[in-house]
């Protein structure tokens, strides 16, 4: 067996021996009053390196001859189904408005543009919009640029532009740190941050050898500085540098081409899975909102996708429930659990309001209990890993007003998160994927490179290039993935009628439990956890006293019997409801990823008992074309369209939408890999 030897070794030595245990950095608060001078009108000048932001004769211009033409755009990308730019400084987007502009003109209709860009110190939208009032000609492009533009907050922010056909990742941090935690191959280099001589750190051996690691074969870069410092950390990084004529008054300018592959990886050999560019199908068991979610990310990226389902309709089961709750969590710690959530958040926000679909209600108070303290709005929001004014501090009279009701305690408020209907949400996801419903797939089989899905009387129901599995608790009904450590939860809501009192409440309350304001004249209560009396093959899930009481129970103390006599032992044996089963794992993060093959990845790995050091295979003993998307717990909606986007950008080879830590964290390999650790066979 062909074998390499294993020296990854960022940022500790044991990185991958125990991968669950590594801490983050802590995510630096980013400076949201960028001190900017303007020049000329609308050209800003940075105080912080006093430096201009682009030439002041004609940035747009100078865009196009150092970057557009110094990495022979567009002749690099035709032909090319998918292509990526990195950037070393966002700025103001000009680069990026001028090479999206491009790609529209010249790029074949069903290819698509990855933009990797970092930035260390953001703008705000006021200042985008005055630098680009300087270009009328890519106005179309900018507005819709600042319509998407992440709240300002550091780490990954992946927005989605012109239907789908061009992403823009921006991440937000130091340019060394943040660059060593992507996973991309990059097809041409802009390095477009302050003169070398006033930010050096901006292009130090360290950020070129980050560059290097993330560059494709043959990849090609341009630089408006002929700096020699630059030209001699460029060539041993592993780039082929030669000079050109500059624009303006710069005399030369870099431009280079890189001589790898990179032999540098900070991903351990039992993570790896080699994206298949070339695929046209996919079928997806399950349609529930991981199924509707990976088929939306399939479907952006301009392949067909089909979904089965065992229901008839979209939907059908746990995730078809009347309201659910987006909010984010409230974790303290730099654990992997923490930033996946937050990112997680981020991108349902962004999900939510591409789909137009309507929140029930908006905003959530969550009751603080006396041994909590009220922070900072600042300090508040790097906790949830949020962005400075998610999350509000209010003491109990300000939370009364706003909720509608009385509220005893002091509240956070989080104004972004509320309640919106599951279904209606799943729809629209699955819009453009086609459905086959009321089929139950009793197997998965391979025959000549493709997938095939087969029901009870062994008829083919689908037949793709790839298959994803993202059928909840079912998962395991299934031989490809029933070592996944996937545990069914019966999840039970209440739906409770509204009292005189309870009308008035206008804003979601959250604690162990929560409840919703009136829909329809009644609240959403919820929901259990339980593991006691489950059948996994029955549905629909019983609706039950016992679960009712148990969300009477969990009702934020802070209410202060707002519900009155709605919520007496008496009334609760009149409650509706409904009951679903959810997917869980022990760590609570989602399964999403590349599905090995487990025997083999046993056999190949049984040396990680003793450590990460010493010589194992390449990359993962893979079922090849066969994926999974699982384990999403109770919050669901909210975690689907980020483990979507990370398994899509996996499967097709793109750049990872989040931290490699992040993305691992949720790897279905993890289980395996501990198991080998603790020295289990």
């Amino acid at each position: 067996m062909h074998a390499v030897v294993m020296k990854v070794t960022p940022p500790t030595g044991l990185e991958f021996y125990q991968p669950n245990t590594r801490r983050f950095r802590r995510e630096r608060l980013v400076d949201l009053a960028v001190e900017i001078e303007w020049r000329g009108g609308a050209v800003p000048y940075s105080e912080r390196f006093a430096d201009t932001y682009y030439s002041l004769c004609d940035g747009l211009a100078e865009a196009r001859h150092v970057f557009l033409e110094g990495t022979n755009l567009p002749g690099a990308w035709q032909g090319r189904r998918i292509f990526v730019v990195g950037e070393t400084g966002f700025g103001t987007g000009l680069n990026f408005l001028a090479t999206w502009r491009l790609w529209r003109e010249s790029a074949s209709a069903d290819a698509r543009l990855h933009y990797l860009s970092v930035e260390g110190f953001p703008l705000s939208i006021d200042a985008l919009e005055r630098a680009h009032s300087a270009w009328p000609e890519l106005e179309p492009y900018a507005k819709a640029l600042r319509s998407v533009y992440p709240p300002i907050h550091p780490g990954f922010h992946r927005v989605w532009l012109d239907r789908g056909l061009v992403s823009l990742t921006l991440l937000v941090g130091e340019v060394g740190m943040i660059l060593a935690e992507a996973e991309a191959q990059v097809d041409a280099w802009f390095l477009d941050g302050f003169a070398p001589a006033r930010n050096p750190a901006m292009w130090s051996a360290e950020v070129m050898a980050e560059i290097a690691r993330l560059s494709a074969p043959r990849a090609r870069l341009a630089t408006y500085t002929a700096s020699s410092r630059v030209r001699r950390n460029l060539e041993r990084a592993g780039f082929s540098v030669e000079k050109k004529s500059g624009f303006g008054t710069k005399r030369e300018m870099l431009v280079a081409r890189f001589r790898g592959p990179s032999a540098v990886s900070y991903v351990a050999p039992w993570y790896r899975a080699p994206g298949r560019a070339d695929t046209r199908s996919v079928g997806v068991l399950g349609a529930g909102i991981a199924g509707c979610a990976i088929a939306h990310a399939v479907v952006r990226r301009g392949r067909e996708v089909v979904l089965v389902d065992r229901r008839d309709a979209i939907a059908g089961e746990t995730s078809g429930n009347p309201g659910a709750l987006i909010a984010p969590r409230f974790d303290s710690g730099d654990t992997n659990a923490a930033h996946f959530h937050a990112r997680a958040y981020r991108m349902a926000l962004a999900s939510i309001e591409e789909s137009q679909i309507s929140w029930l209600s908006r905003g959530i108070l969550r009751p603080l209990m006396e041994a909590e303290t009220v922070w900072s709005d600042q300090i508040m929001a790097s906790q949830a890993g949020l962005w400075l004014g998610a999350v509000e501090a209010l003491e109990a009279k300000e939370a009364t007003r706003r909720a509608g009701i009385s509220i005893t305690k002091a509240c956070l408020l989080v104004p972004s998160a509320g309640v919106l209907r599951p279904t209606e949400y799943a729809e629209v996801l699955a819009d453009n994927a086609g459905f086959i419903g009321a089929r139950e797939v009793a197997k998965l089989e391979t025959h000549d490179d493709a997938w095939l899905m087969k029901d009870l009387d062994g008829r083919t129901v689908t037949e793709t290039d790839i298959a994803v599995i993202a059928a909840g608790h079912a998962c395991q009904d299934h031989n490809q993935v029933k070592w996944l450590e996937l545990e069914p939860v019966v999840g039970q809501l209440s739906i409770v009628p509204a009292t005189l009192r309870s009308a008035d409440l206008a804003l979601s309350v959250l604690q162990s439990g929560y409840v919703t304001p009136t829909f329809a004249g009644c609240h959403i209560v919820g929901a259990t956890h339980t593991r006691a009396g489950l059948d996994p093959g029955r549905w629909p899930v019983p609706v039950t006293v016992e679960a009712h009481v148990e969300n009477l129970l969990g009702l934020p103390l802070a209410l202060d019997g707002v519900l009155g006599e709605a919520v007496g032992q008496a009334a609760v044996c009149h409650w509706s409801g409904r009951a679903g089963i959810r997917s869980m794992t022990p760590d609570r993060l989602p399964v999403v990823g590349a599905v090995v093959d487990p025997m083999r990845f046993r056999h190949a790995y049984r040396r990680l008992q003793h450590g990460p050091k010493g010589q194992f295979p390449p990359t993962s003993p893979l079922q090849e074309g066969l994926y999974v998307l699982s384990g999403l717990g109770s919050r669901g909606l909210m975690t689907a369209p980020l483990a979507a986007e990370i398994l899509a950008s996996q499967m097709f080879g793109e750049p990872w939408p989040v931290e490699r830590d992040v993305a691992l964290a949720v790897s279905p390999s993890r289980f395996l890999v501990r198991a080998l650790v603790r020295g289990e066979t």
